[in-house]
């Protein structure tokens, strides 16, 4: 949810695997099992009513990975997260919390950063999922929320039909590279000291574009990729 996120997010897995426990071989990987839930509704027209409720949906497929053999989740949609509780009420399997792991990753590995930019969809905007986890650790949270001409190009640049993330597949448009730097300038204008990119489109683009050359950006799929290695590997810290 969307499509590429299970995408990036084993890429990611992959590569700190290799790099960090020094996988060489197959059998030096952890099993996964992925479901790509492309049928789920849309998170954003959910949280706001114009669609099905997502959150039967998300609990039917943690069932099928629970019954397939997980011992615990990975859900790499942010928006998703907005239905987190009442998913988690009802799965046995623990499912790591993006927005709980990504906040806790900031302070610990970046103790001098306060001011942190999101950029996300209306539904992890309105529903405040990043704000809440930043603000209980003492982080000031910038959003678009007084900045609506700046939130409509966001959410342009992960739905546009025509040059927009999820449309264009594998190979994000110019125009929404292009969006998303203007979004981050936007962010640094308000002296932010990181910028969280709060939706896996976000994250494709940024990866293609190579943005975190440019931006600092903190990405929570390769964030979670790291904490979900932890977990297998039984690690604490």
């Amino acid at each position: 949810m969307g499509p590429h996120a299970h995408i990036i997010l084993e890429e990611n897995l992959l590569e700190i695997n290799a790099k960090k426990y020094k996988a060489i071989k197959d059998r030096d990987h952890p099993v996964w099992i992925t479901i790509s839930a492309t049928d789920i509704p849309d998170r954003t027209e959910s949280i706001k009513g114009n669609a099905e409720d997502c959150t039967l949906k998300l609990i039917q497929y943690c069932h099928k990975l629970e019954h397939a053999g997980a011992d615990f989740i990975v859900i790499p949609c942010n928006t998703s997260h907005a239905f987190f509780p009442s998913i988690q009420n009802k799965v046995r399997s623990p499912i790591l919390n993006l927005m709980e792991i990504t906040s806790d990753y900031i302070l610990q590995k970046f103790p001098s950063a306060h001011n942190i930019g999101i950029i996300a969809t209306d539904g992890t905007i309105e529903t405040h999922l990043y704000q809440q986890s930043l603000i209980s650790r003492n982080l000031q949270p910038i959003d678009f929320v007084n900045a609506p001409d700046m939130q409509r190009l966001v959410m342009e640049t992960i739905y546009s039909p025509e040059w927009g993330v999820k449309a264009t597949g594998q190979t994000v448009s110019v125009k929404a590279v292009d969006a998303l730097q203007q979004s981050m300038d936007a962010l640094m204008l308000q002296k932010c000291d990181l910028i969280i990119s709060g939706c896996t489109e976000i994250s494709v683009a940024s990866l293609q574009a190579s943005l975190s050359k440019k931006y600092p950006i903190i990405d929570p799929i390769k964030v979670v990729a790291e904490k979900t290695l932890k977990y297998t590997y039984g690690y604490t810290e």
